[in-house]
C-alpha cells in the first residue's frame, strides 16, 4: 500500500466528479474530507482510510472489500446495492451518522467501537459479522438483517429500537 499525498488525492477526486473515472484502491488516506461525490461501480478495495470525513457521499455498487475506516466519519451518507463488494471491511473508532443502507450485504465484516447514529437500514445484512463495542441510536432498524447470536458478548448497545 502507498500513502497518497492529500494534494493528489484531491486531483484525482476531481477528476473523478468530472468523469474520469478510476478506481482508489490499495492507498492509504489520511486526514481528508469526502464531500459531495457519487462513487458508483468504483473500487475502493484494500485501501485504509484514517481520520477521514465522508460527507453527503454515495456509495453505489462500489467495491470497498478488505479496506478499514478508522477514525472516521459519515454524515449524511448513501449506501446502496452493495452486495459482495462489501467483505472483509473494517470499520473502527468510528461514527456513522444519519446514513442510509440500501441493499447492502456485509460479508464477514468487523464493527469495532463504531456508532450508528439516525441511520436507516433499509437491508442491511450483517448476518455472521463482527461487532465489539458498538451503538446503535435513534436508527430506523426494520431493515436490519442478522442471524441470532450475532450480537451475543458483542458489547453492543441498543437503547433505543425506532422503526418508520
Amino acid at each position: 500500500m502507498e500513502k497518497i499525498d492529500n494534494k493528489d488525492l484531491t486531483v484525482k477526486i476531481q477528476n473523478y466528479k468530472k468523469g474520469l473515472k478510476s478506481d482508489i484502491e490499495n492507498l492509504i488516506i489520511d486526514h481528508y474530507t469526502f464531500e459531495n461525490i457519487k462513487f458508483e461501480y468504483t473500487g475502493l478495495r484494500k485501501t485504509v482510510f484514517e481520520n477521514c470525513v465522508f460527507r453527503s457521499v454515495i456509495f453505489c455498487e462500489v467495491y470497498v472489500s478488505e479496506s478499514i475506516f478508522k477514525k472516521s466519519i459519515f454524515m449524511n451518507c448513501e449506501f446502496i446495492n452493495i452486495d459482495f463488494g462489501m467483505s472483509e471491511v473494517v470499520f473502527e473508532d468510528t461514527i456513522i451518522y444519519k446514513t442510509n443502507f440500501k441493499k447492502i450485504d456485509a460479508l464477514s465484516s468487523s464493527f469495532v467501537s463504531t456508532s450508528f447514529i439516525s441511520c436507516n437500514f433499509l437491508y442491511f445484512d450483517v448476518s455472521k459479522n463482527f461487532f465489539k463495542n458498538c451503538r446503535i441510536i435513534e436508527c430506523n432498524t426494520s431493515g436490519l438483517i442478522y442471524s441470532p447470536g450475532d450480537f451475543n458478548n458483542s458489547n453492543i448497545f441498543i437503547p433505543e429500537f425506532r422503526t418508520a
